[in-house]
């Protein structure tokens, strides 16, 4: 099981090592905002609790270099923060932070920090840590979720990013789950997805397997049923009542995608006889089976014109286009077969 930390995020997947070093995705990648700046922002929601919000708001606004500074001194303080072995953590302040700090407090020292001469915030361990624990535990909880959902047994939880550099991170990982697999953090761990983007552009098929994150699919338009299609996707054309915005699907999410493999081909009808192009429409939805694709999750993810091989008047409205996707690989590939036996590989336009 890979887990990645970006900085704002968290990232999760599983995979399989198959034979030869190959890839097979168990698990579609999921994630959430739980990541190491999550620490940070719990750093500043105490100060503006402490000092005000308005307070604190017009420092930032009117101080931005100083307010820059302090967040980076925070980061690379945060990222070795190690409650075995610190007893206090000194960030370096502005001058006129300090003021506004000492002028709150009365006094230079409370229970989680002290200032001195101005331009120095001595924060204590137990303070540090507690802007840490409802970060990670709510990372222990997204893993722990994930290998429920998981069948296969995982032997090994591989901890790459920048965040996967804190001790604290490191030792409450190994706490909750050391007992069950081998808990990994790889030398230069802030580089390794780096290094593996390298490696993978020169051999995209070493992932052969992956779980789709979203339910794919193109628009169509097909004929009106009042029992199931709302009125307000009716539409005419040629006299005929049709439903628009139909969610085609070719992809669920969660469905296992090969490297290379296309889907089943499906076939589309032009609308209406005079049409000259055939518009292929990607959409993808957070949804397993959405209906539509105007819904809410749905986007529109790229489109390609196909053209239609006729003689000018001969044309029928039966005339057929079939069309078929991959997305086993790094992007998203589409054959389209024409009635006459046209193929075209095109890329979508995005």
């Amino acid at each position: 099981m890979l887990i990645y930390f970006p900085g704002g995020t968290v990232d999760m997947t599983a995979h399989e090592v198959l034979e030869g070093n190959r890839l097979k995705e168990l698990h579609r990648a999921m994630g959430n905002d739980c990541g190491g700046n999550k620490v940070n922002e719990n750093f500043l929601n105490f100060l503006s609790e402490f000092l005000g919000k308005d307070d604190f708001e017009r420092f930032s606004i009117e101080h931005k270099d100083d307010y820059v500074e302090l967040l980076d001194d925070f980061e690379s303080k945060k990222r070795y923060h190690d409650p075995e072995k610190l007893k206090r953590t000194t960030l370096r302040i502005p001058t006129n932070l300090g003021k506004l700090l000492t002028k709150k407090l009365g006094h230079n020292r409370s229970g989680a920090f002290e200032i001195i001469a101005n331009d120095k915030m001595r924060l204590t361990t137990e303070f540090v840590t507690t802007l840490f624990m409802g970060v990670i535990k709510y990372i222990v909880q997204s893993i722990t979720e994930m290998l429920v959902s998981i069948p296969d047994s995982i032997e090994q939880l591989l901890v790459v990013g920048g965040f996967a550099d804190s001790p604290m991170l490191r030792q409450e990982l190994r706490k909750a789950f050391e007992s069950e697999m081998k808990v990994t953090f790889p030398y230069e761990g802030s580089l390794a997805v780096l290094k593996g983007a390298v490696l993978f552009g020169h051999n995209p098929a070493t992932v052969t397997e992956r779980k789709s994150r979203y339910t794919y699919g193109l628009a169509m338009v097909v004929s009106f049923d009042k029992e199931k299609h709302p009125k307000s996707k009716a539409i005419f054309i040629d006299d005929k009542r049709l439903c628009n915005d139909v969610f085609d699907i070719h992809v669920r999410v969660g469905d296992t995608v090969r490297y290379g493999e296309y889907q089943t081909e499906r076939v589309y009808f032009p609308m209406s006889d005079t049409d000259t192009t055939y518009p292929i429409v990607l959409y993808r939805s957070t949804k397993r089976e959405p209906k539509f694709v105007d819904e809410e999750e749905c986007e529109a993810v790229g489109y390609y014109l196909a053209q239609r091989p006729f003689n000018k008047g001969t044309c029928t409205r039966n005339e057929q286009v079939k069309v078929k996707l991959a997305f086993g690989n790094a992007d998203i590939k589409v054959v389209v077969i024409a009635q006459d036996g046209t193929t075209e590989t095109p890329a979508f336009k995005f």
